[in-house]
């Protein structure tokens, strides 16, 4: 579970983090590169809350 949580913060980062380069990076156009760090980003939040809610319930 631990190993999981630290996995998701590290894909969130990057992920955001690819976004705003990106997006700095194309003066604020849609990218295909800022599209991916977003939807990582995105996706990584979610399983972090997915994570708590579970581990709220067990």
């Amino acid at each position: 579970m631990i190993r999981m949580k630290k996995l998701l913060w590290v894909a969130m980062v990057a992920g955001v983090t690819v976004n705003l380069v990106s997006n700095f990076a194309a003066g604020g156009d849609l990218t295909l590169v800022g599209l991916a760090g977003g939807v990582v980003g995105v996706a990584s939040i979610a399983g972090l809350i997915g994570l708590y809610i579970t581990g709220r319930r067990s």
